[in-house]
């Protein structure tokens, strides 16, 4: 018996391929090793009773390392954003691929104020 075969439909192809084809190559590797240690950290606090168990100060540093990932994330993105702007070909698109990474930008800068408090707090308030 012969199934036929489900695609999706073009536009998603599309905007698959743009991602893969486009937006990954465009990534730097601060940008994954921001990603992964943040889901490291996330992943850590929510099996916290489990993996540890005997380590009564882990939360606090793994709070740490997730809040140093939030704060950077911004920035990677907007690097990446201004990557993914310099190989597309028309100004429409460059344009805004250039606002999101400037948009980027700011939303890091917003946040460096309050996430440098709060990092100071974790590491002062043991």
């Amino acid at each position: 018996m012969n199934h036929p075969v489900v695609r999706p439909p073009d536009p998603i192809r599309r905007v698959i391929h743009f991602g893969v084809n486009t937006v990954l190559p465009a990534a730097p590797a601060g940008f994954f090793l921001t990603v992964g240690l943040g889901l490291f950290g996330l992943l850590n606090l929510v099996f916290q009773h489990e993996i540890w168990l005997h380590t009564p100060g882990a939360e606090r540093w793994l709070l740490l390392l997730c809040l140093a990932c939030l704060l950077l994330l911004p920035w990677q993105i907007g690097r990446v954003a201004n990557r993914v702007a310099n190989s597309l070909n028309g100004w429409f698109w460059q344009f805004c691929w250039r606002l999101a990474g400037w948009s980027a930008y700011v939303a890091g800068g917003v946040l460096l104020i309050p996430g440098a408090i709060g990092l100071g707090w974790l590491l002062i308030a043991g």
